[in-house]
C-alpha cells in the first residue's frame, strides 16, 4: 500500500505577498499542490482562515497550469483538513490522469453550457431590439 502523503505533511510558510496569509506547497507525483489560509489579524486575501481551520486550495500540472477544482473555478475556498486529505488522496491515486481528464471535461460541458445560455440571451436580446 502506498504511503500517502496528508494536511500533516504542508509545511506552511508566511505569504511573500501576504503576510497576513500563511501558505504552502507540495509535490504530489506530476502535481503540485498549493494550500493558503488566512491568519485572521487585519484584512487578508485568502478564501479560508486559520481561526475556523479553512483553505483555499489550487493544483498545478507539471506545465504550472491550473487543474480545474470545480466546473466553475479553479481555486476552492473554505475547505476542511478532511476535504484537503481527500483531494491529496485523489491527486495521489493510481487513476490520478482519469479523474483529472473527468475534472478537465466537466469544466468544459459547463462552460459550453454557459456559451450556449449566453449566445441565446443574446439572440433574445436582438429580436427585442428587432421588433422596436
Amino acid at each position: 500500500m502506498k504511503n500517502l502523503k496528508t494536511f500533516a505533511d504542508l509545511d506552511f510558510s508566511a505569504d511573500s505577498d501576504d503576510l497576513k496569509t500563511i501558505r504552502a506547497r507540495l509535490q504530489l507525483g506530476d502535481y503540485t499542490i498549493s494550500v493558503v489560509t488566512w491568519l485572521g489579524v487585519g484584512r487578508g486575501f485568502s478564501y479560508g482562515t486559520l481561526p475556523s481551520q479553512t483553505f483555499e486550495v489550487a493544483v498545478f500540472d507539471a506545465k504550472g497550469d491550473f487543474v480545474p477544482l470545480s466546473v466553475a473555478d479553479d481555486v476552492l475556498g473554505w475547505q476542511s483538513m478532511d476535504q484537503l486529505n481527500y483531494l491529496m488522496a485523489q491527486l495521489q491515486a493510481d487513476d490520478v490522469e482519469v479523474w483529472i481528464a473527468n475534472k478537465m471535461a466537466e469544466k468544459l460541458a459547463w462552460q459550453e453550457e454557459m456559451d450556449e445560455d449566453y449566445d441565446n440571451a443574446l439572440s433574445y436580446d436582438n429580436a427585442l431590439d428587432l421588433q422596436d
